[in-house]
């Protein structure tokens, strides 16, 4: 394609279509399908894989002990019924991935046309897609929903149904989905999958689409032809010659994908980690989260800093008018404009405090880095992002603390710095807030501790922090507890350490306090 460099990323789905449209990423590939509503907001490539749908289920499952592992299920009545015809006593409880088409579409279309088998006036199919919003987005552990008897089966694209049977080659079953019925074939085809790129980007797309066309399809009387065409072509010729053409592109299309997803599971295979134990495995996986961990201090202490710096400014702004408006009780324009002020300020901090992190961090990435707002602010990366809601945030904890300080000191220090002929600036400066700040010293460190935690939220739109890492290392490693567990001692050794120094600090603070006050 002529680049010399391609960069990979790994970004949560949510992330990859905004991700593409402001800039951060010039292409977004993975199983993604060629929608409507995609093609409205992205440039699609000419679809790369016609993929089939693929049901994982459990091995030990006398629902599916006939069917051997690997097989074609071409009539889905057999979801309702047993190999002799036999309704089933229990239904079967099948669920997919939030948000996709599996979820919108093909499950209610294979729910109403199994709805019409009934055993004593009852259904015996329930559907239970997984919505976005009621659980994790990812494949390994709507699996685990399966092997834990909470699921019966899993749906998705039959490539990563066969990965995953690959993984648990013992407890599991992939059995590939092709509909025989042709009233169900239109309603429950998977949509092809294809490559994104942001909205008219067509030289990008030509690059893109003349790479697929070199890999995945075939020349047929000098026309080009993709794999459905191809079988398409096959079903309306009559030449003896052609269709045994026709049948060999196929096959050359099929043996190509057949060696690329053997080939992922055999590269699964040799990394997966060696056998060890728990700790052994925990030690030696250290090393993959040290640049989220690098990452997470670096938001927390730089959102501190710059927290505090936004913090003084809004403290300043508040008492300032506050004391304004005691000393001046004529409301004329000032006292309007500068009350209004204040009640926006109040109402920033009711909105930042009432909204979660994870619902502000979108906003920012999605609505400040589109394209719309392209000329208003800069290039926003998902690091600036994350850095933006922890420093506006911090300032705003801080500043409440600050606020909550001055509001209880003595009166009478204040009045002497008047008497002194200081003037309000003079008096919020050197009494006011050098002592409100010194008050607020804990409340300071404990927000370094808070502005850790929220960093865990920032993987919602590819922020390679310590959560990020650990998500990583449960799908590639199939393991749902170690990566947790690691990343949970990792937010437990920063936050005693830094209440460690904290306490430290304080006892060297009451010392020096002591030793001022002997003198």
């Amino acid at each position: 394609m002529g680049y010399d460099e391609v960069q990979l990323h790994a970004v949560d789905f949510s992330a990859l279509i905004p991700s593409i449209n402001n800039g951060t990423f010039d292409v977004a590939i993975t199983a993604m399908g060629l929608t409507p509503e995609r093609q409205e907001i992205a440039t699609p490539s000419i679809p790369y894989l016609y993929p089939d749908m693929g049901m994982l289920v459990r091995s030990d499952d006398p629902r599916f002990s006939d069917i051997p592992n690997k097989s074609t299920l071409d009539n889905l009545d057999r979801l309702a019924v047993d190999a002799n015809n036999k309704f089933y006593t229990k239904p079967i409880k099948i669920h997919t991935m939030g948000g996709t088409v599996y979820q919108s579409h093909i499950l209610p279309s294979i729910k109403d046309h199994l709805s019409q088998q009934r055993f004593n006036n009852e259904p015996h199919y329930q559907a239970h897609p997984m919505e976005s919003s009621d659980g994790p987005q990812d494949s390994f552990t709507l699996a685990q929903e399966v092997l834990n008897r909470n699921k019966d089966a899993y749906v998705v694209e039959y490539e990563a149904i066969s990965y995953l049977q690959s993984q648990f080659p013992e407890k599991t079953k992939a059995i590939r989905i092709v509909p025989n019925d042709p009233s169900l074939q239109q309603q429950v085809e998977v949509p092809p999958f294809s490559i994104f790129m942001k909205k008219d980007n067509t030289e990008l797309k030509g690059k893109i689409d003349q790479a697929i066309k070199d890999l995945v399809h075939r020349k047929i009387d000098g026309q080009d032809y993709s794999i459905k065409e191809l079988r398409k072509k096959l079903s309306t010729t009559t030449e003896e010659n052609k269709k045994g053409t026709i049948k060999q592109a196929i096959r050359e299309i099929e043996n190509y994908h057949e060696n690329l997803i053997n080939k992922a599971l055999d590269d699964a295979k040799a990394s997966k980690p060696k056998e060890q134990s728990f700790i052994g495995k925990f030690f030696s996986g250290l090393k993959f989260y040290i640049r989220g961990t690098m990452a997470s201090l670096v938001l927390a202490v730089d959102g501190l800093i710059i927290g505090f710096f936004l913090a003084v400014v809004l403290v300043q702004i508040k008492a300032l008018i506050q004391e304004n408006n005691k000393e001046n009780k004529k409301k004329n324009w000032s006292y309007y404009v500068k009350n209004g002020v204040s009640k926006t300020l109040d109402g920033m901090f009711a909105v930042f405090n009432g909204v979660p992190i994870a619902a502000q961090v979108l906003m920012v990435y999605y609505v400040a880095g589109s394209d719309k707002y392209k000329d208003y602010f800069f290039k926003i990366t998902p690091l600036y992002a994350g850095l933006i809601v922890i420093a506006v945030n911090a300032g705003i904890n801080m500043a409440i603390a600050i606020m909550n300080k001055i509001k209880f000191l003595n009166q009478e220090q204040i009045q002497a710095a008047y008497a002194l002929g200081m003037n309000k600036r003079q008096t919020f400066r050197y009494v006011v807030f050098g002592q409100a700040i010194r008050r607020s010293r804990p409340d300071i460190a404990k927000q370094f501790i808070t502005n850790v935690k929220e960093t865990a939220f920032l993987q919602i739109v590819g922020v390679v922090d310590i959560m990020y890492i650990a998500k990583q290392k449960m799908s590639i490693d199939m393991d749902p507890v170690l990566p947790f567990f690691t990343a949970s001692v990792i937010y437990l050794v920063i936050i005693l350490s830094a209440n460690f120094i904290m306490k430290q600090l304080e006892k060297k603070k009451e010392v020096n306090h002591g030793i001022s006050s002997t003198n």
